[in-house]
């Protein structure tokens, strides 16, 4: 290393046998000897030998420049000298160095010597501002050198240390582990290793991937500002109580899978830049996210959040909270407007909504058997919508597995979009299965009794129809014989309408009967917010009236009369007005059959279709305002 800064040392904590002429302090077990980084790599603890002194294991001096310039520990760079563990061509897996060798010789005598700083003598292995590459190749077999338990535990301080790939796995680091402002420029691995308690990581930086699989954190373990530039893997880990990851950096994908923290976990203005899983994880009670930024999907199903604070935090596209714990969380002040959360299978027991912003069209299909919805508190309105979309994806899931049984085109693999083909498939798959539902009761797979009374309704509802939309038809009803009294006409002519109504009246029951007939209405009523949105009532009843308006425009004056005469009189100079029907009028005549305002003011019915036609305007105006009526006291009255 460089010369030492006399007017600002680095202290070591030296034991009382220290050579040299340091500070005492304390007293008793706590007594140390005040020393700096410098006498840490200048004592001879762990050499056996330099140059022609033996034995100074035994009794360790304070080596001089010469002695470490002779034992090759010590060398010029930058016109300084540097010891070679602070220099980045020092590599300790180049064994056949003899410098390097006596380095990674040196390192694993002190680990084996070393213990943590209890209040005494801070005897860890000091690697403060090291750059020497592979440093890991000393400790990756270090469970095989000690013949303890505590002499197989790495008890290390690194601080602005630089590591290049770092293979650590099973390693067991003792209490008071401190790895801060280190730089991790390859691949580092702790997987499955035992760090103690007060871990220490802060300010840290990964550039490749940091694997952390099924390691074991004691209490108070720190990561507070790390930034992972790649992956991070922390599946199975366990950390202990009060675990701080604050502002720490995520720039690409973190897995907490099945991760457990005995409490108190703290995610404060985290930055999670890719998707983050936390699936099945178990924080313990109290986790914190105050303040974390989520720019991608965050995953957390069947996780345990109990407590859990989600305080100005950000989520950008998609939460996962299904069948996860979060009885007692509170979300405060967060907008979850673009974002889509699936709650389904959540517990929601005493959970706090404060400030929360939402769109209830991202609910939908989300919220399918939440649990404790009722002892949801601070946004009451919240509240409601969840139960109502709970009721609704309940009743979505029961009609898909109501779904008739046949074979199936399914849909193709694979999560892009599906092809045209694909799509031409069910719809002619949907088309199949409504066949069947009336082929089944045509087969008897009904009871004769229904059968008989849906061809008794089949036939008086396109009797009635046929009676009313062809004269021929309802004549021959009152008087059949009057067919065989009269001549040119032909019977089958005067039965069609008889036999089309039937027809029809058969495959209108059978559908709005069958599954596909409910399910269409159930998408109808998706359609029109489920009785919640006013603004899609009017937008469906404006489409309706168009519709009928359209109508209207082709079969004025052959089924429909209008009675409104508005004269063009557009050009002044002529002394009369033309006469006709304003080019709005069948949009007119339609509203007003809509609003029921009268319609029999504005249009006369010509034929038995005209008559059916101002009734159907009549009867879908009452329905689609009765509707829009209720849901305006829905939304704008007070509710129970």
């Amino acid at each position: 290393m460089g010369a030492q800064s006399i007017e600002n040392p680095k202290c070591w904590r030296a034991p009382l046998d220290f050579p040299g002429n340091g500070k005492l302090v304390g007293s008793g077990d706590d007594a140390y000897i005040q020393a700096s980084v410098q006498d840490y790599w200048r004592w001879s603890w762990g050499l056996d030998a330099v140059g022609d002194v033996k034995g100074l294991s035994e009794h360790p001096i304070l080596l001089t420049d010469q002695d470490l310039i002779d034992a090759g520990l010590l060398v010029e760079w930058d016109q300084k000298l540097w010891h070679i563990l602070h220099l980045p061509d020092t590599d300790l897996s180049k064994r056949h160095d003899p410098a390097a060798d006596l380095l990674a010789e040196l390192l694993t005598q002190r680990l084996l010597m070393s213990r943590a700083c209890t209040g005494g003598a801070d005897l860890r292995v000091q690697l403060i501002g090291a750059r020497a590459r592979n440093l890991h190749k000393v400790w990756e077999d270090f469970d095989r050198l000690g013949t303890t338990p505590d002499e197989r535990t790495l008890h290390i301080r690194s601080i602005q240390t630089e590591f290049g790939a770092c293979q650590s796995q099973f390693v067991n680091f003792g209490p008071g582990t401190q790895l801060e402002h280190s730089l991790f420029s390859g691949e580092a691995n702790f997987s499955g290793c035992n760090f103690g308690e007060r871990t220490r990581l802060d300010h840290s930086r990964f550039i490749s991937t940091a694997d952390f699989y099924k390691a074991q954190f004691g209490r108070f373990t720190s990561f507070e500002d790390v930034v992972f530039r790649a992956s991070a893997d922390f599946e199975l880990a366990q950390f202990g109580y009060e675990t701080k990851f604050n502002t720490a950096r995520f720039r690409e994908s973190v897995n907490f899978k099945s991760t457990r923290f005995s409490g108190n976990a703290d995610f404060f203005g985290c930055h999670f830049l890719d998707h983050a899983e936390f699936n099945g994880a178990d924080f313990g009670a109290d986790a914190q996210f105050v303040k974390a930024q989520f720019v991608d999907t965050v995953f957390m199903p069947n996780a345990k959040l109990m407590g859990g604070v989600f305080d100005s935090t950000k989520f950008s596209k998609r939460v996962d909270f299904e069948s996860t714990d979060l009885s007692r969380a509170r979300f405060k002040n967060i907008d979850f407007k673009k974002t889509k959360v699936r709650w389904a299978g959540s517990i929601l027991d005493d959970v706090e909504f404060s400030d929360v912003s939402y769109e209830y069209r991202n609910l939908r299909q989300n919220c399918r058997g939440i649990k404790g919805s009722a002892t949801v508190w601070g946004d009451l309105l919240l509240r409601r919508d969840l139960q109502d979309q709970d009721y609704i994806d309940t009743l979505d899931e029961r009609m898909k597995a109501d779904r008739p049984k046949l074979h199936e085109w399914r849909k193709a693999s694979g999560d892009g979009p599906e092809a045209l083909t694909g799509k031409l498939r069910r719809i002619a798959s949907n088309v199949v299965h409504w066949l069947w539902s009336v082929l089944s009761a045509l087969r008897g797979d009904i009871s004769p009794k229904v059968l008989i009374g849906m061809i008794a309704c089949a036939f008086l509802a396109g009797g009635l129809v046929a009676a009313i939309v062809d004269r021929r038809f309802a004549s021959w009803f009152l008087d059949p014989f009057s067919i065989a009294q009269s001549d040119g006409i032909d019977p089958l002519a005067v039965l069609a309408p008889l036999f089309t109504g039937v027809v029809l009246a058969l495959l209108l029951a059978s559908f709005v009967g069958s599954w596909f007939g409910k399910r269409a209405v159930f998408k109808l009523w998706g359609a029109l917010g489920y009785g919640r949105d006013w603004d899609r009532v009017a937008l469906f009843a404006l489409f309706l009236i168009f519709i009928f308006g359209v109508i209207y425009q082709f079969r004025v004056d052959k089924d429909v009369a209008f009675a409104i005469d508005i004269p063009n009189c557009a050009d002044a100079s002529q002394d009369a007005c033309s006469g006709g029907h304003h080019w709005f009028a069948p949009w007119f005549v339609a509203a007003m059959g809509f609003a029921t305002l009268g319609i029999s003011d504005v249009a006369v019915p010509l034929t038995g279709a005209g008559q059916l036609l101002l009734i159907a305007n009549v009867l879908f105006g009452f329905m689609t305002f009765g509707l829009l009526l209720a849901v305006l006291g829905n939304r704008f009255a007070r509710r129970s």
